[in-house]
């Protein structure tokens, strides 16, 4: 295909069953090529770029290096002039990708980010998700505690750290920094789908407290502060709950407990 406008960079774990999904909702928008990082040794891939001739690329298999690695080495490889990211059992919906094309384009930074919608694996569920809005604020992002993905230039791409649980939420939150603190988001959802075994769907929530934590120590800007002193406050919270007896995921509890408001500057 032609210089592609949008590559899609998919890191792939244990995907057999999800990345055919996968693929098929970012192929929907036409000028989009799909970049897949295998992640799980002996996994075969290679197949895709037959079934989706001139629009899958299937990189060398790497084996348990970390999805941020994964994505550093599929951008490295892509060739469009905006950049997006999806998980391997997540999806776009039905125009979600051509909407934040248009919205990145008219926006200051040309960023725009995809509204999240959280569904459970199986049952298709869903568990929570952003209010429909035009306009994502850093206000409503440290509220929701959940990662949302960002479409935007290529020159603004920033490689993924190693903070393996919150990468995704550090970011997304230095791309809307890098749009003054509120950018564009679209109707359209993008699905993230919610493992009951996963760490992040579990109720073991001491590892991910423990890096918030991390996080805190080594970000000094001070939204990033703000940001991670509302998760680790939240992680605190439900930790409390479950000495309770409280026994549905950190998910459950957050959309049980709604949303909490805080002045910026407020730790």
């Amino acid at each position: 295909m032609p210089q592609p406008t949008l590559s899609v960079l998919i890191a792939a774990y244990q995907a057999e069953k999800t990345i055919h999904r996968a693929i098929d909702s970012a192929l929907l928008q036409p000028d989009t090529e799909v970049v897949v990082a295998p992640d799980d040794g002996p996994q075969k891939y290679s197949g895709l770029e037959i079934e989706y001739p001139g629009r899958v690329t299937v990189l060398a298999s790497s084996y348990r290096a970390g999805p941020g690695r994964s994505r550093n080495r599929a951008f490295d490889a892509s060739g469009g002039a905006f950049i997006t990211m999806l998980d391997c059992d997540d999806y776009f919906g039905v125009d979600a990708l051509d909407e934040a094309l248009a919205m990145a384009r008219q926006s200051l930074r040309q960023i725009a980010f995809l509204r999240t919608v959280y569904i459970h694996e199986g049952t298709g569920m869903v568990c929570r998700e952003l209010p429909q809005s035009q306009t994502l604020s850093f206000e409503t992002f440290i509220n929701f505690h959940g990662s949302i993905h960002a479409l935007y230039p290529r020159g603004m791409w920033q490689p993924y750290s190693d903070h393996r649980v919150s990468q995704d939420v550090l970011f997304d939150a230095n791309m809307l920094l890098a749009s003054e603190g509120a950018a564009p988001m679209t109707n359209a959802p993008h699905f993230k789908t919610i493992h009951p075994a996963s760490l992040t769907a579990s109720t073991d929530q001491t590892q991910i407290n423990t890096e918030y934590a991390l996080i805190l120590k080594t970000e000094a800007h001070p939204r990033i502060q703000q940001l991670f002193h509302e998760k680790l406050h939240m992680g605190k919270r439900y930790h409390q709950r479950q000495s309770s007896g409280f026994t549905h995921s950190f998910h459950e509890f957050v959309s049980r407990s709604g949303i909490r408001m805080i002045p910026a500057g407020d730790q």
